[in-house]
């Protein structure tokens, strides 16, 4: 595989505001419009994506960390093109995009979820390795060209088991009684009394 070099990042030019001091704002636009959009090639998980979805996705894919940053995701589709924070993102969201190529390019519809509700479905369907084919439909149109990347939301976590109660441990009642004599188990009737316990109880 050939090594592709990046692109000579150029000098951003200082500019100054109207006040006559130098715009840290303007001079950092001017530096990210001087940067090239690495091309990736191919798109990233293209193979796995494509036989699980059994059709070509159009269009391709670039680097932009800056853009990515500006909108605070991790990849956004604009028309054809799909850029990416990172070389190498996820499977998940080189699918989730994938997905908005394919409605861009009038490949498959919604489906009724919307344009990010549908991507999200492609995109687990893909994960899963499981019934991605069935989730391109001719169904539901998709508004605009732009969409960023919205993950799925978590499901929520199954509650914690309540811990088994502890055995209710029976407590021995303790006779403060003074030893009776071994004549007597239980408690000396009024006509065993006198005959039963010890002399020491005797008044």
């Amino acid at each position: 595989m050939l090594a592709r070099s990046r692109p000579v990042r150029a000098a951003a030019p200082m500019l100054r505001s109207p006040g006559g001091e130098f715009g840290v704002d303007a001079q950092e636009a001017a530096f990210r419009d001087a940067q090239a959009l690495v091309p990736i090639e191919p798109f990233p998980f293209l193979a796995e994506i494509e036989r699980q979805l059994g059709a070509d996705v159009p269009g391709r894919a670039v680097e932009d960390p800056f853009g990515c940053a500006e909108l605070g995701v991790e990849a956004f589709t604009e028309g054809l093109v799909t850029h990416f924070a990172e070389r190498r993102p996820r499977l998940e969201v080189a699918a989730h995009e994938a997905a908005h190529l394919l409605q861009h390019g009038g490949r498959t519809g919604d489906g009724g979820l919307g344009a990010e509700g549908h991507a999200q479905q492609v995109a687990a369907a893909v994960t899963a390795g499981d019934g991605a084919q069935a989730a391109l439909t001719d169904e539901g149109g998709v508004d605009g060209d732009v969409h960023a990347f919205t993950p799925a939301p978590a499901a929520p976590a199954p509650a914690p088991a309540a811990a088994p109660a502890a055995p209710r441990r029976r407590r021995r009642r303790r006779c403060r009684r003074r030893p009776r004599s071994s004549c007597c188990t239980r408690r000396p009737s009024s006509r065993t009394r006198r005959r039963c316990r010890p002399s020491s109880w005797r008044r």
